[in-house]
Formats: C-alpha cells, structure tokens, sequence
C-alpha cells in the first residue's frame, strides 16, 4: 500500500504553512496467498515430484485494475488540459 506524504513549510514572516510538493512512500507491504501447486509430471518446470508452482495472480483482478487506472490517468490528464485552458483564457482577458 502507498500513501501520499506532503511537504509543509513555514511561510517567511507569518504562522502560516505551505505545501510545497507531495511524495509517495511504501506504507505497507500486502502479502495474500501463496503460489499454486499442479501436477503436470511432464512439464519442463516440474519438481522431483512433478509439481509446477504457478503465482496466485487473478489476470481478470489484474486488467480491470489496469484499465481502472488507466482510465483515472486519462481523467486527470483532461482535467489539466482545462486547468491550462482556463488559464490561458484568464490572462488573455487580462490582456485586453
């Protein structure tokens, strides 16, 4: 698991603090199940007893995350591209 951690300063002169970036750091470390054991005597991966160990990975778990994650990321992207947008209407109106 990973939290964001953020940086705070004291503003020069005043009692009021600032955030001056974020950062992500490893908070914990999620151990779930083991890996999966098949008998598969002919396999080239097979152990003295013709046991293949296979990771205990969901692949359907690990697409949806994925595309989850994927979708946030295109998300955030759009709401920058407004923020910019926005921004460069602001100071054209200042300009005027």
């Amino acid at each position: 698991m990973f939290a964001a951690v953020y940086h705070h300063s004291l503003l020069a002169g005043t009692h009021r603090h600032a955030i001056d970036g974020a950062s992500v750091q490893v908070q914990d470390v999620l151990q779930t199940g083991g890996a999966v054991k098949r008998y598969e005597p002919h396999s080239p991966l097979a152990d003295a007893n013709g046991d293949v160990w296979y990771p205990d990975v969901n692949v359907v778990e690990q697409m949806a995350d994925m595309m989850s994650a994927s979708r946030d990321f295109e998300t955030n992207v759009d709401v920058l591209n407004n923020v910019k947008s926005m921004q460069q209407s602001l100071l054209k109106l200042g300009e005027a």
